[in-house]
């Protein structure tokens, strides 16, 4: 294994691949300032109904399902539903619900969580970072929070002002892997972030293929480890 591979493949420890535990070294990232502001509550969390029944009701046919979807799922998350967005996370590792175009439902939960929007500034990435840290804090098992937080350093890595500044994102995310990969409850978005940051990161190719190839052994259906990301030589 090349070094850039030993030094990132640490936030796949301990991951169950093909019957067997992979042991790993790891390492930890340093950690950042938490950020601290107010969130606008505007919901009575008490009434909501679970969002595995909310979602249920929803036609995954119907053109304005990911946007009623996405409503929902960021409605949920302002408002602090861990715990619910949790269970529905789980269920959709168990169940694999796939959606016309292909994707699962697993990814669209993380797209709507890991980030504000396509255009957030940088008072809405650290609000929205502030909520997922809230999160973890609350839910410390909790596998779907880690990985969002980590696939959300990644997206904020790409604007950043100059590279050291984009490497320091990377390692936040590395580290939030890393601990994620620790966690009893496993997740194939959790290799799909790691192809990623591979790919942000520029890794050498045979390393990219080793990657995918522990991401395929353990969830070869799931879109998001299939992609083919261009690779350094």
């Amino acid at each position: 294994m090349s070094r850039k591979l030993k030094f990132i493949v640490p936030a796949l420890a301990l991951m169950w691949l093909g019957g067997k535990i992979i042991q790993i070294s790891t390492t930890s990232a340093k950690a950042e300032p938490t950020l601290s502001f107010e969130v606008d509550e505007d919901a009575d969390s008490a009434k909501l109904r679970p969002l595995v029944a909310e979602m249920r009701d929803l036609n995954t046919d119907d053109p304005a399902f990911l946007t009623r979807f996405n409503d929902t799922i960021r409605s949920r998350f302002r408002v602090r539903q861990f715990a619910d967005l949790d269970t529905f996370a789980a269920e959709q590792r168990q169940q694999k619900v796939r959606l016309p175009d292909g994707s699962w439902l697993l990814t669209r939960l993380y797209e709507a969580i890991s980030v504000p929007n396509a255009a957030s500034s940088e008072a809405e990435y650290l609000a929205h970072f502030r909520l997922l840290e809230d999160w973890i804090d609350e839910r410390q098992d909790s596998v779907t929070a880690r990985v969002a937080y980590a696939e959300g350093w990644i997206a904020y890595a790409a604007h950043a002002p100059e590279s050291t500044v984009l490497r320091q994102r990377l390692v936040k995310a590395e580290g939030l892997l890393t601990e994620a990969s620790k966690l009893h409850a496993k997740c194939p978005h959790l290799f799909s972030t790691m192809l990623t940051l591979a790919h942000a990161e520029g890794w050498p190719r045979q390393d990219v293929e080793r990657l995918q190839k522990m991401a395929l052994a353990y969830e070869p259906l799931y879109p998001p480890i299939n992609i083919v990301f261009p690779q350094q030589p």
